[in-house]
């Protein structure tokens, strides 16, 4: 059916449906303790249940406005009188698992099977998921924490692997919208959290956790049946793409000639395979892996830096812009939920779409690479600004529900900073591609997670005053991590990369030089690549 094209659907769409999973299991509780909680019982939000007209919010836009004349929403009660200390450590502990998680992948990849590795980290997590209503009822808030704790751990050894199961399932000119691609399966999944309210209210928050869990292990099954880690062993794949494949990263490639069998067959002829699957896995690379080169490696922390500040808007885009509109603006429960959910993730989809094939097509036009690595740091920048002026916009302008609407879409072109940090990684080392990134996960997926919340608590959330703090810090650390990252950025091989067996020439080193080690050596810093032979002519 799919031709020379099948790869796209076991190693794109599946992947794809893969992190889609994964994103609702990560995010689902911070939108079901909504119809979790008592509030009732719950003393730091008994505000909420007071009459309206007896509230003054000073310091907010809703005082202001005089929006109190019946807009705000009590909550339906749950059965968890749990309070905010209880619900943030709900929150907080998957940040801890993933950070346990991310550490594991730097060596489990290594000696489990990889396609049995992912299965479980992914089906797992689902699984608990679905218990999770059954023993928060019985034993309260203490499981909850525990199966949060393991669903962090879980999940994040999920998003390591994929760069390097694209990088050996696509063809080079494929690489930079695949990447994007499969993961847009995040901003998929945090849009499912859009139906909250009409999940909450016609079916019971507790779906929140079964629709996560069945389609978790789903795909996890899915995922075990259909995926292999060399493309060239995949029985889905015609010889013909497999040859494809093959040539792009020139390796060999030598069909089977097998008897044409039934369809039937062919499926039982696969599963006796998975009996006689081998758990363990011979070593993939035959020198150990060169743990001190990578931590001391400039480059890594560099980009690790930037992808950190890329994470951090999205944590400000859900968490931070969810609260300010709730708190300072009056915006019910179910309004705020959509709105950082649907314009951002709508076009955060859109804009990684279009960046992946700007990307690829950049590329086979010789742009320079680290041009487009410039390219994504910069547009991060600017990706920020939006958020940073929101405390500032007078109350009038954010009762226009349009304008948070554009501030949202805007901030989405924070998705363009995939050309810079997380796509250094295989500039560094495509063999160690999977360990650089599970290094820099450690802080960039973990860090934002902890620290937005932390700002939130130590400048407060009840006036615009202290929401202005709040933003500009955060914003601030997304600004200077990529101003470091477009200034130092180099796009060179390590020297301790096993391939790194071909000296550049003169004019190529110079184009990969970071804009300091640049001074000097060019009139401009930021000239397109020139040819060879211009090189050669200077």
């Amino acid at each position: 059916m799919f031709g020379l094209n099948r790869r796209f659907l076991v190693a794109g769409a599946i992947p794809f449906l893969c992190v889609f999973s994964q994103t609702l299991l990560q995010y689902n509780i911070i939108f079901a303790l909504g119809g979790m909680v008592n509030h009732t019982l719950a003393d730091w939000e008994e505000w909420k249940l007071v009459k309206p007209r007896n509230l003054t919010f000073p310091g907010t836009c809703i005082a202001e406005k005089g929006l109190l004349e019946g807009n705000i929403t009590v909550y339906k009660d749950g059965p968890f009188p749990w309070d905010a200390e209880v619900e943030g450590l709900i929150n907080a502990i998957i940040s801890a698992g993933m950070m346990v998680g991310t550490l594991m992948t730097l060596f489990v990849y290594d000696y489990i099977n990889g396609r049995l590795v992912f299965a479980i980290a992914l089906g797992f997590p689902g699984f608990i998921s679905i218990l999770t209503p059954v023993f928060a009822a019985s034993g309260g808030h203490f499981p909850t924490v525990i199966f949060r704790f393991f669903t962090g751990l879980y999940t994040a050894i999920l998003a390591p692997i994929i760069p390097s199961l694209i990088s050996s399932w696509f063809l080079p000119s494929e690489l930079y919208k695949m990447n994007i691609i499969v993961f847009l399966g995040n901003e998929t999944g945090r849009m499912f959290f859009c139906f909250t309210g009409n999940i909450i209210e016609n079916l019971g928050w507790e779906f929140l956790f079964y629709i996560p869990g069945i389609l978790a292990m789903l795909m996890s099954l899915v995922y075990f049946l259909m995926m292999t880690d060399d493309p060239l062993e995949n029985p889905f794949l015609l010889s013909d793409e497999k040859k494809l494949i093959a040539e792009s990263q020139n390796r060999i490639f030598v069909p089977r000639e097998e008897p044409k069998l039934p369809r039937r067959k062919k499926i039982a002829k696969q599963m006796k395979k998975y009996k006689s699957m081998k758990i363990r896995k011979v070593k993939t690379h035959q020198n150990p892996v060169p743990w001190k080169s990578i931590l001391t490696e400039k480059m890594l922390w560099i980009s690790c830096l930037q992808a950190t500040g890329q994470a951090w808007t999205s944590v400000m885009m859900v968490l931070m812009n969810k609260e300010y509109l709730e708190l300072i603006h009056g915006y019910t429960l179910k309004e705020s939920a959509v709105m950082v959910t649907i314009p951002s993730n709508v076009a955060q989809f859109f804009i990684g779409l279009g960046t992946g094939f700007l990307g690829d097509f950049l590329i086979k036009k010789k742009v320079s690479t680290i041009i487009l690595r410039r390219l994504g740091s910069f547009v991060q920048i600017l990706a920020a600004l939006p958020m940073l002026s929101l405390p500032f916009l007078p109350c009038d302008i954010l009762e226009q529900r349009w304008v948070m609407v554009l501030i949202q879409v805007m901030s989405s072109f924070r998705v363009v900073g995939n050309l810079a940090g997380y796509s250094s990684y295989r500039d560094i080392s495509p063999t160690y591609q999977r360990h650089l990134f599970g290094v820099s996960a450690i802080i960039s997926q973990c860090v934002p997670g902890i620290m937005v919340p932390v700002f939130m608590g130590a400048f407060d959330t009840e006036t615009r005053t202290q929401w202005r703090y709040d933003y500009v810090t955060n914003c601030g650390i997304v600004i200077f991590s990529n101003m470091v990252y477009f200034i130092f950025v180099k796009t060179d091989q390590a020297e301790w990369e096993p391939g790194n067996g071909v000296k550049e020439s003169s004019g190529d080193h110079l184009e990969s030089r970071s804009i300091i080690e640049s001074i000097g050596t060019r009139d401009h810093a930021f000239e397109a690549s020139l040819d060879k032979e211009k090189h050669s002519n200077s």
